[in-house]
């Protein structure tokens, strides 16, 4: 299986009024020009894309969905808490192999530091929550 690793683009700062709750700050304009760009990208290197996961805060799912929308995926892409700030690195592998085991390439988008452990756990061979 080829697993792909995206943050999510640029999104609001923590601080912007009327944002009370961090899971809803969305991208920012700029964050979503670029994110489309990256995007066209990615589909230029010739990725294949078979599932596309998110995490359930907003500025994850839009990456995503600009994603899902280069790629024509939007059948194939699911939202998770598993790949939610916090959420065990196990969480998000232990469902990918449940739910998914028949995929070649998966693409992930979540979180900082989430995503950064998570890759560590992945090349330490460790899939244990």
């Amino acid at each position: 299986m080829n697993l792909y690793i995206l943050r999510h683009a640029i999104a609001v700062d923590a601080l912007t009024p009327g944002i009370e709750n961090d899971s809803q700050r969305p991208l920012t304009q700029e964050g979503a020009v670029k994110m489309r760009a990256i995007a066209r990208g990615m589909k230029k290197m010739d990725l294949e894309l078979d599932l596309l996961l998110s995490s359930p805060y907003i500025r994850a799912r839009q990456t995503a969905d600009i994603v899902a929308g280069e790629f024509k995926l939007k059948s194939e892409f699911h939202v998770t808490s598993a790949l939610a700030p916090g959420a065990p690195e196990g969480k998000v592998i232990a469902e990918i192999l449940k739910r998914y085991p028949q995929k070649n390439s998966v693409l992930l988008v979540g979180h900082e530091p989430s995503l950064s452990a998570l890759i560590a756990k992945l090349l330490s061979g460790d899939a244990s929550n």
